[in-house]
């Protein structure tokens, strides 16, 4: 819907698993016009390597997050950063349950779901400024940077 969607409206937890609740105004498009739309922020929460090179090639959205592991190819994310789309990487974006667990094992499971999630939120916060910052520094792309970031390798 050129005029946005509401968050609230598509996450309506009577409607059925998979299905758009009643009331989303919007057009339904297949996925491969998805990355032709012009967006704010292209979120990928599919299935890993799902978008390769044709997909990425046709983004219009000036970031897109990789909600998914490895939701983009190799090739994908090279094209994306080549053309100066900022790339949140999905060992950003997908953190929070592996973050979520070691931050409370670290606190003898003290801490309480507020503090949890917001200390989970300034972390993420962090490592995507971060990360895309250093990634125009580097000239590499952003799960290459979010690697050398924490001193790992690829």
């Amino acid at each position: 819907d050129p005029a946005g969607l509401s968050v609230d409206a598509l996450v309506d937890p009577a409607a059925p698993k998979g299905k758009i609740p009643q009331g989303v105004k919007g057009e339904r498009l297949s996925r491969d016009q998805l990355f032709g739309f012009d967006a704010d922020v292209l979120v990928l929460a599919a299935s890993s390597n799902s978008v390769g090179l044709a997909a990425s090639e046709s983004a219009r959205a000036p970031l897109v997050v990789e909600g998914s592991n490895f939701g983009l190819t190799a090739q994908a994310r090279q094209a994306l950063h080549q053309r100066g789309i900022a790339v949140v990487p999905d060992l950003i974006a997908s953190s929070s349950s592996a973050a979520m667990v070691a931050r409370q094992l670290a606190s003898r499971n003290t801490l309480s779901p507020e503090r949890l999630w917001q200390a989970i939120e300034v972390s993420i916060n962090h490592n995507t400024r971060e990360t895309l910052a250093r990634t125009r520094e580097t000239g590499l792309d952003s799960r290459a940077t979010y690697l050398q970031l924490i001193g790992a390798t690829d």
